[in-house]
């Protein structure tokens, strides 16, 4: 079953899910602001409400939507309709119009700071211009004293964003007006993004120049000196910058900030310093890093890209930077007088910044911060600076800028591929004092895509050494070729089960990877049964060739069943695993193995007698003087021709494993010792850590994007504006009313089940009204509490009950602390009437849940709140948290009423669920799948538990020196690699299997447990080492690809052919040896008869060999 994290993740998925029945009332899904877009938007309104003008706390606030959410969702819910509210504002807004909340009386502190809002669209100001205008309607006509307002200051302000600047009182006022009922003259689509279709809307193309102009002139006239000021003030030298006229936004990339607009990618390129004693904050890498901004931008038709924006694009490098704080034109103007200035100038602006007293976008925005720490500074420490320059968090702050980064605005498409060509050229090269370590771009899956194809060429490289293989072993190309047929077809056989038969919905792209996996089954299976016919060939000579090949099916097909049976089995173990691809990529490689047993067994016997009786010996394509193996001439040599043999039958390797197997024999104590030495510390170490990023992947560890975000250095991570990311902390969500059970259908990614109720829910009751307050209070007092958390939802309920009674409001308020709790009545009209109006950002993602439909009772109730713990993705600290809250929660239901005993709570455990799941899944199906191929063994061996136990110890074996390997080389368990992984036991298996039922039957032909040994070797020898090294030649040329996926994947067949081959061969079989006696005492039953050749009964290794073998 799934973990509980994943079941929980899973339930509020299918309450997110539109599918039918609705059962549930669910919104829109809104865009998700990080930390860095809260900030700017809080200081549009100088942290300020922009309707009742309370001062907001920094963290404690509600982003509110000026044209109601609920009005149009997908155009609505974008940047340049939000601004700052407080949550009681918020919550009486709604979804109406801030010009209705005028007429109601609660937004007489509207002024026009908030349409002054640079961000803001046309709609929203359209919005905030016909609120103000109703507010100068009822003010005028009131005429009091305490409701007169400034018209004047307040035209003033509005003549930023008016069409026409005129004079006097009278005309300004019906600008105004003229403003007021502007209408929209053109609407459509812009694009879309990742929140679905984003719109823009504009004024006349006449009325937008002329606006411009008018914000230009203004910005102009506000332009102090170009040259910076130095004043010295007791010996000391202090820096004022000169800003540019559009200060730091001057610096945005294109139209916006690249954090703002959605539709400008940008490129990030790290330089490290190259003498790190020294660093980079000299003149040399500064021009360096401007030298490499220059190419990026000169690249291509890269401004000719951007033409169409109103503000040329620009890079964000420290030169530049610098440049502009000085004074300067550009980069190459500074001196080394302008970089000590900037160096004295960031040591003393430091401190605010790391005390989050400095924010961005404006000059000065605090009262304690320098006026020289602007914008500009605090984006070079925020998005350019290492994050331990000048630290002051740190006991011994790094005064030597180790590291810096470059950001540029990029095309799209085949501009970014043109340059991420350009770009790996520079990687490791040095400009100035700087060297050019990683970069980041919006390209990587095409690149991968586009690599996935190339690499595919290795794959047929693997598949054609593998066919070379198939030739040598078989001295056939005619046979090789239709065993290559029936090997793949068993893949699309499969397939047509998988999907047509089984009706499976889910085929992911991980199944095609079982095209390797027929590689190197299949080829076992291939080279076991032309072993057995090549020797029924030579030793039973004078039988004809339909009874031959029914020896060679009793003797093959049984090593083969033994083998498809516990390979398959392992692999449809794998369908346990919470993860679905992986379940379905079990599945369907089970199927491919079983399938490819059956059609051997169908059709390769045809395929063999064919060629006896039609091909080999064929005259019409005989070559002279060859001298091949006639049957009818018997054994030896004669003169003779062939058609399709690829060399001749030698003898060589039948030598080499008959000294292998004496080898073995003789050294079994010793090479059972080694073989410990080895297993012993790998199998100590084999534990593979879980990844600390959801950053997927897709490359080799020293590509340069990977060393951007995933492996080496993480480049990317020595950023403060890549260090938060999201949430600062770990967010918490409590559910009353829901079952934390998935009932949707596991094998369908895209179906998240149906929402199950508890049925005993209620919350109406005065008794859970007084609990989930007395709850609420023991969250504010929890040590994992935030204080900057939203209040919580029953404490804003209760809050907006004792509102006052005014205008459409007459029920639901005027009630006293005292009256809580309300009679239940009460409750459940009121807070169904709650729900009603919050349509925006009231509840947060939590909130009131009801039914569309019927009765529409209240099915569910969520509480939100925020932690102190600081988010991480690191798998302890996610399963710490987890924990931590999991037990402070049992703790407090303990005295819960029965209507709200049965609560879950759930946090950002996306990515912790995946782990958990990858983990949990990855142990559990490798000792599902071992636990059962022994099952299949021991019914196969006839319950021989001693050859049984000695298997499962080798295949234990096996995978554990694998994981123990991989761990040492710094494999994680990602997706990709878990998948790899659930291979193990599976491809463990085929030699344990076969060199086991070898030594078995041998057992059971009366040898001694040492004849066993030589003879089990001699027999399967050729054939699992034939299929070892085409496999290992396969995936030692997929170890060429590019792509992680192949390379991984080439590595892990590797690895398993080492170890399956040499600990089935040097482990297995001395044991085997070694406890001879007690495997016979155990029972040896042979497992599918026995028969032989009784025209021949000769011994196989002749008069000088130490044991006499008789088959």
């Amino acid at each position: 079953p799934p973990s509980p994290t994943t079941t929980v993740s899973s339930v509020f998925m299918a309450m997110a899910q539109e599918q039918e029945p609705l059962e549930v009332h669910r919104r829109p899904k809104r865009i998700v602001l990080n930390q860095e877009t809260r900030d700017y938007i809080w200081q549009q309104t100088g942290g300020k409400c922009y309707i009742c003008k309370e001062q907001l706390p920094r963290r404690s606030w509600h982003v509110e939507h000026v044209v109601a959410f609920s009005r149009n969702p997908e155009k609505n819910d974008v940047l340049a309709n939000l601004l700052a509210a407080c949550a009681n504002c918020n919550l009486k807004k709604g979804s109406k119009d801030i010009a209705q909340c005028v007429e109601l009386g609660f937004a007489e502190c509207l002024d026009s700071d908030a349409a002054e809002a640079s961000h803001l669209g046309t709609s929203a100001r359209h919005a905030l211009l016909l609120a103000l205008e109703k507010k100068h309607q009822l003010y005028f006509t009131q005429r009091t004293n305490t409701q007169q307002v400034d018209v004047n200051s307040l035209i003033e302000g509005l003549e930023k964003i008016t069409i026409s600047e005129v004079e006097g009182e009278q005309a300004r006022w019906e600008a105004l007006q003229a403003v007021g009922q502007l209408e929209l003259e053109d609407e459509s689509p812009a694009g879309r993004g990742a929140y679905g279709e984003v719109y823009e809307a504009w004024w006349s193309p006449e009325a937008r120049q002329q606006q411009q102009q008018q914000l230009h002139h203004r910005r102009l006239a506000m332009v102090p000196s170009p040259s910076p000021t130095v004043e010295t003030t007791s010996g000391a030298t202090a820096f004022k910058p000169t800003p540019s006229p559009t200060g730091y936004t001057d610096f945005l990339l294109c139209q916006n900030d690249w954090f703002l607009d959605e539709f400008v990618g940008v490129v990030n390129v790290v330089f490290e310093a190259k003498d790190k004693t020294v660093g980079l904050f000299t003149l040399e890498s500064i021009q360096g890093m401007c030298e490499v901004s220059d190419k990026i931008t000169g690249f291509g038709d890269f401004e000719g890209y951007y033409a169409g924006y109103s503000r040329p694009c620009r890079a964000k490098s420290l030169g530049s930077y610098f440049a502009s704080l000085v004074g300067k034109t550009s980069c190459d103007d500074l001196d080394d007088d302008d970089v000590s200035t900037m160096e004295r100038l960031m040591t003393r602006c430091a401190p605010w910044y790391y005390n989050e007293t400095l924010t961005p976008y404006t000059y000065d925005e605090s009262d304690s911060a320098p006026d020289a720490c602007t914008g500009l500074v605090y984006d070079l420490f925020n998005a350019l600076f290492d994050y331990k320059f000048l630290n002051t968090g740190f006991d011994d702050p790094s005064t030597t800028l180790k590291y810096a980064r470059l950001q540029v605005p990029s095309e799209w498409g085949d501009w970014l591929g043109s340059l991420h060509n350009k770009l790996s050229g520079m990687v490791g090269k040095s400009y100035g004092g700087a060297r050019l370590v990683a970069y980041d771009l919006d390209y990587k899956g095409d690149l991968f895509s586009s690599h996935l194809l190339t690499d595919s060429a290795y794959a047929l490289i693997a598949i054609f050494a593998v066919f070379i293989m198939f030739c040598i072993h078989s001295q056939s190309a005619f046979v090789s070729l239709l065993g290559f047929f029936q090997m793949f077809s068993a893949f699309g056989v499969a397939y047509t089960l998988y999907m047509v038969v089984l009706w499976m919905p889910f085929f992911p792209f991980l199944n095609l990877t079982a095209l390797f996996l027929v590689i190197g089954i299949g080829s076992d299976d291939f080279f076991v049964m032309i072993e057995a016919w090549k020797a029924a060939r030579r030793q039973c000579w004078d039988m004809p060739a339909a009874k031959r090949m029914v020896l060679v099916l009793e003797e093959a097909g049984s090593a083969m069943l033994v083998t498809s049976l516990t390979t398959s089995a392992a692999f449809f173990a794998s369908a346990l695993h919470p993860i679905t691809a992986i379940k379905c990529f079990g599945l369907y490689c089970g199927l491919v193995v079983a399938l490819d047993f059956i059609l051997i067994i169908l059709l390769m016997p045809a395929v063999l007698l064919f060629y006896e009786a039609n091909v080999e010996y064929n005259p019409l394509c005989c070559a002279a003087g060859r001298r091949v193996v006639n049957p009818e001439d018997g054994p030896g040599p004669v003169p003779g021709c062939c058609c399709c043999r690829c060399c001749e039958v030698t003898n060589g390797t039948d030598w080499a494993f008959e000294k292998l197997g004496r080898f073995v024999a003789r050294g079994r104590f010793f090479l059972i010792l080694c073989a410990a030495a080895v297993i012993i510390p790998l199998a100590l170490n084999a534990t593979l850590e879980y990844p600390e990023t959801d950053e997927v992947q897709l490359f080799a560890d020293d590509h340069p994007m990977e060393q951007y975000c995933c492996t080496g250095g993480q480049y990317g991570k020595n950023f403060n504006s890549e260090i938060d990311g999201g949430s600062s902390f770990f967010p918490v969500r409590f559910a009353w009313g829901i079952r934390p059970k998935d009932n949707g259908n596991y094998w369908n990614p895209d179906n998240f089940g149906d929402i199950q109720f508890h049925q005993g829910f209620d919350m109406y009751s005065e008794e859970a009204q007084q609990w989930l307050s007395e709850f609420c209070a023991s969250v504010e007092s929890a040590e994992w509490y935030n204080s900057n958390s939203n209040d919580c939802l029953m404490d804003r309920f209760v809050a907006w009950m004792e509102t006052d009674c005014s205008g459409s409001q007459t029920t639901c308020c005027g009630y006293n602390a005292s009256d809580f709790p309300y009679d239940e009545a009460v409750a459940e009209t009121c807070i169904r009437k709650a729900a009603e109006l919050s349509t925006d950002e009231d509840w947060g993602p939590g909130g009131f849940w009801f039914k569309v439909e019927g009765d529409r009772d209240l099915k569910a109730l969520v509480l939100t709140f925020e932690s102190n713990i600081e988010f991480s993705e690191v798998y302890a600290d996610s399963r710490k948290f987890d924990n931590k809250l999991t037990k402070w929660l049992d703790k407090e239901l303990k005295s819960a009423p029965k209507s709200m005993e049965k609560a879950f709570f759930v946090s950002d455990f996306e990515f912790y669920s995946l782990q958990d799941a990858i983990g949990t899944g990855a142990y559990e199906s490798a000792v599902a799948a071992t636990v059962i191929a022994v099952l299949v063994l021991l019914v196969m061996s006839r319950f021989n538990l001693c050859v049984t136990i000695f298997a499962g110890i080798t295949i234990g074996s096996v995978v554990v020196s694998i994981t123990g390997l991989l761990a040492f080389q710094g494999w994680e368990l990602s997706v990709i690699n878990s998948v790899i992984f659930s291979c193990a036991i599976g491809m463990s298996i085929d030699f344990v299997a076969h060199l086991s039922h070898a030594f078995g039957r041998s057992l059971a032909r009366g040898l001694a447990p040492l004849e066993a040994v030589q003879f089990s070797i001699i027999v399967m020898g050729p054939s699992v080492t034939a299929a070892a090294l085409s496999t290992t030649i396969a995936g030692g040329v997929m170890l060429l690809s590019v792509t992680l996926f192949y390379y991984s994947y080439g590595l892990f067949l590797v690895y398993v052919m080492l170890f399956s081959w040499s600990y089935s061969v040097f482990f297995l079989v001395p044991l085997l040896g070694v406890a001879g006696p007690i495997v016979r005492w155990c029972g040896c039953g042979d497992m599918v008869g026995q028969r032989c050749c009784a025209s021949k009964n000769q011994d196989v290794h002749g008069e000088d060999q130490e044991f006499n073998f008789r088959p």
